[in-house]
């Protein structure tokens, strides 16, 4: 027979040790900071078309190491599986397809991450468009730059008086 004072320390021993478990088993999964990333998206073509078969890589910046790739489904769809980091994000049409590679540049992949792709013929494109403010107004004199991910050589236009 436990005496009723060992009984009420035992009582409150299973206590703390049912609550140290409880806390243990919680914790571990909601502590644990992720440590791999899924990027993934849908490759169109400039028309809205679905892509299927082009090449999708992820390449670690600053070591230019191939993550992983794949090639996309017959929805255009494609996943990628790589540790939190930087990443360039390769699409590369197949050959004879009439369109040219695209890329994410320095994508920060430190979550799950939804990355769609457009791809368009090579060569020249023609962006216009009109800068609105949120009232629908245009907006003058406001410098839009276009980056191009392949060289250093970035466009700026000024925008007219109506926002063009």
């Amino acid at each position: 027979m436990i005496h009723r004072r060992h009984r009420s320390r035992y009582t409150v021993l299973f206590a703390v040790v049912g609550l140290l478990a409880a806390v243990l088993v919680a914790v571990p999964g909601a502590a644990v900071a992720q440590t791999t990333v899924t990027v993934s998206g849908t490759v169109r073509d400039n028309t809205g078309t679905l892509f299927a078969g082009a090449g999708v890589k992820a390449i670690e910046v600053g070591s230019g190491t191939v993550v992983d790739s794949t090639t996309t489904d017959a929805l255009g769809g494609y996943s990628l599986t790589v540790p939190v980091g930087t990443y360039d994000v390769t699409v590369t049409p197949s050959a004879g397809s009439g369109f040219g590679p695209a890329v994410e540049p320095d994508l920060d992949a430190s979550a799950d991450i939804t990355l769609d792709f457009v791809l368009v013929p090579p060569g020249g494109v023609t962006l216009s468009g009109v800068l609105r403010d949120s009232d629908g107004v245009g907006v003058p004199d406001q410098t839009v730059r276009l980056t191009p991910t392949s060289t250093d050589n970035w466009i700026d236009v000024t925008t007219d008086a109506s926002g063009v």
